[in-house]
């Protein structure tokens, strides 16, 4: 992990958030420590702020509430009002609420996973079931058009567990470039 870790830094600065299976950790300080170590910013219902070109764009983390979203949960974004914003977040099936136009948070891009690709896949009809989100889920993996000015990324992960075994998933970790949008709301090559 260290050796990923130290490539990807050199790009860009590195987020991550917990998810459901980091809860059932009953002892779980070690992972904070394990990313603080490694100099990825762990979010926690935190937000980061990054200047790109004179442009703040403010990074969101969401802690691992099962039970969902709330939008009080960020207490310092009153200063990325107006600036873009990423979510990172472990659950997709709550795209509704972190989407909601009254959410001042209003997030520009959110990257997702939980959904494990839908664990089985089948041809033409994407993934077979998710966790939170059923049978034939909606977001299971790839790129989601909420609007034309927020987006949703699942990936399905690295990981193909033993039990229930993945089936037609492929691991899948996106690679995303984004782009300002210029004057006439084109992307900037």
């Amino acid at each position: 992990m260290s050796v990923l870790l130290e490539k990807l830094l050199r790009v860009a600065p590195v987020y991550a958030v917990l998810g459901n299976h980091e809860l059932r950790i009953r002892d779980n300080d070690f992972i904070f420590e394990e990313f603080e170590k490694h100099g990825v910013r762990l979010l926690y219902n935190s937000t980061d702020i990054i200047n790109h070109n004179g442009c703040d764009i403010a990074v969101l983390g969401t802690a691992p509430k099962p039970e969902g979203f709330y939008k009080g949960q960020f207490k310092n974004t009153c200063k990325t009002e107006s600036s873009p914003k990423i979510l990172i977040t472990h659950f997709p099936q709550y795209i509704n609420e972190y989407t909601d136009k009254t959410n001042p948070l209003f997030p520009n891009i959110i990257f997702a996973g939980h959904a494990h690709g839908g664990q089985i896949r089948l041809p033409f009809l994407k993934g077979l079931y998710a966790p939170g989100q059923g049978f034939f889920p909606k977001y299971t993996s790839g790129l989601y058009t909420i609007s034309s000015d927020q987006y949703m990324i699942v990936s399905r992960g690295m990981k193909n567990g033993i039990l229930p075994p993945k089936l037609n998933n492929r691991c899948h970790i996106p690679i995303v470039v984004i782009k300002e949008k210029t004057e006439d709301g084109k992307p900037d090559n």
